[in-house]
């Protein structure tokens, strides 16, 4: 039995369009030294920027990077920066924060599903990203000051 069709409601953000920017991966050589943990230690970085000639139009770019842990073996080494181009149905106060959350996010599913795949023909198998929280990127955003203002 099927439920009656209902209309699509506009989601508060459209993705246009996005493409990775930077994707590396570095395998170790050597397998991890007996009772060495695997473990890594992440970092994220986020950035954000108004078109200025279209006022609901904005690019999200973020970046994740993967290594080794302190006393500790990874069996990658990777840096992942993806862009992505938004649009607004309508101008909203909380533009940035939702951009930063939910533009982030949608954008990090992709990063997650590329390092996946391109992992998966290396020789010690798919890793994939752990699942995090959007507000990583809101966070490094403000951190870094990247996130540009309308004029």
């Amino acid at each position: 039995m099927t439920t009656p069709a209902k209309p699509l409601q506009q989601p508060p953000l459209l993705l246009e369009s996005s493409f990775f920017q930077h994707l590396e991966v570095i395998a170790e050589k050597t397998p991890a030294p007996d009772g060495m943990q695997r473990s890594y230690q992440m970092g994220f970085n986020a950035g954000l920027a108004a078109n200025q000639t279209d006022p609901l139009q904005y690019r999200v770019d973020i970046g994740v990077t993967g290594f080794a842990a302190e006393n500790a073996w990874a069996p990658y080494r990777f840096q992942i920066n993806v862009v992505g181009f938004f649009r607004l149905p309508e101008e909203r106060t909380d533009a940035q924060k939702l951009l930063l959350l939910t533009g982030a996010a949608m954008l990090y599913g992709s990063a997650r599903e590329m390092l996946t795949l391109v992992t998966g023909r290396y020789i010690w198998g798919p890793y994939v990203l752990p699942t995090v929280s959007p507000i990583v990127f809101l966070d490094a955003a403000e951190q870094q000051k990247v996130i540009m203002q309308k004029k």
